[in-house]
């Protein structure tokens, strides 16, 4: 018994020592090897400017959530993504971006028997490093139901258009300026 627990651990310290795998990688990218695209996401929503407080509640939860789902879907398409409160919070770093959303409006409608239209408009700009803008976008949905469904669209269509931003931006020779 004690033979093969000393065989085993054995087999188990040359499969540790020979194995490069933990090894690579812990190890900062090589100068052959490309550095994953970070992107920064920054809030610009303005909640101080609405008067009404259930709406400004709304606004608050809509911004949140917004933001949650944009931070997940980029990282389900496995891009890095760093939620930040503020510019200062974003660190400098060769390879980055930074996304900016701000909700520009809420408008909740008359109430219906199967819930309450609400249309919203949400502003986004793909930034470089250097806080150079590269593209702007403005996008508005309306429900029927509830502003969960707008900011639910929304965030899908930020996602697919940063992700699609960033991979323009990671293509060799391509110039920075797009749109």
């Amino acid at each position: 018994m004690k033979k093969t627990i000393r065989f085993l651990l054995t087999i188990v310290a040359l499969c540790l020592l020979v194995s490069p795998a933990p090894i690579a990688s812990a190890q900062a990218p090589g100068p052959g090897q490309k550095q994953k695209t970070r992107l920064f996401l920054l809030s610009r929503t303005d909640m101080t400017s609405v008067k009404d407080e259930v709406l400004a509640g709304i606004y608050q939860l809509a911004d949140a959530s917004l933001m949650d789902l944009v931070k997940d879907g980029l990282e389900s398409r496995d891009i890095p993504v760093e939620a930040v409160k503020s510019g200062q919070d974003i660190s400098p770093d060769a390879a980055q971006f930074i996304l900016v959303v701000k909700i520009e409006n809420i408008e909740l409608g008359r109430k219906r028997p199967f819930g309450r239209t609400a249309r919203v408009k949400v502003s986004y700009a793909f930034q470089n490093k250097d806080r150079f803008e590269l593209v702007r976008r403005t996008v508005e949905e309306t429900s029927a139901q509830k502003w969960q469904n707008c900011i639910d669209k929304i965030s899908g269509q930020i996602v697919n258009d940063t992700s699609s931003d960033l991979a323009k931006q990671s293509v060799p020779g391509k110039s920075n300026k797009t749109q």
